[in-house]
């Protein structure tokens, strides 16, 4: 991960920490309900467009799509350009 990178999650990361109650206290299986409710697309990820939705519920946040197109590109493990449920749950996690 870059400078670049690790500094623009720092920023993220403060924001969704500012706003969320707790994401740690929201269960795996909540956060696959709210993964799958706004995986819209039907191929298993999230796009920034449907993150930035699955933020507000699953941490009380409503980030930019900006903001979201950033989170994707650092969480982004794998390459793909988009978010899986392992990325997601990290993301709410704050463990990325």
């Amino acid at each position: 991960m870059s400078v670049m990178d690790r500094k623009a999650l720092e920023g993220l990361g403060g924001i969704v920490a500012g706003n969320q109650a707790s994401g740690a206290g929201t269960t795996d299986g909540e956060l696959r309900a709210i993964f799958d409710k706004f995986e819209t697309s039907g191929d298993g990820t999230l796009d920034a467009a449907e993150l930035k939705v699955a933020m507000r519920v699953a941490v009380g946040v409503d980030l930019a799509v900006a903001e979201c197109e950033e989170l994707v590109a650092v969480a982004d493990t794998n390459g793909t350009g988009t978010v899986e449920l392992f990325e997601f749950i990290a993301i709410c996690r704050q463990q990325i």
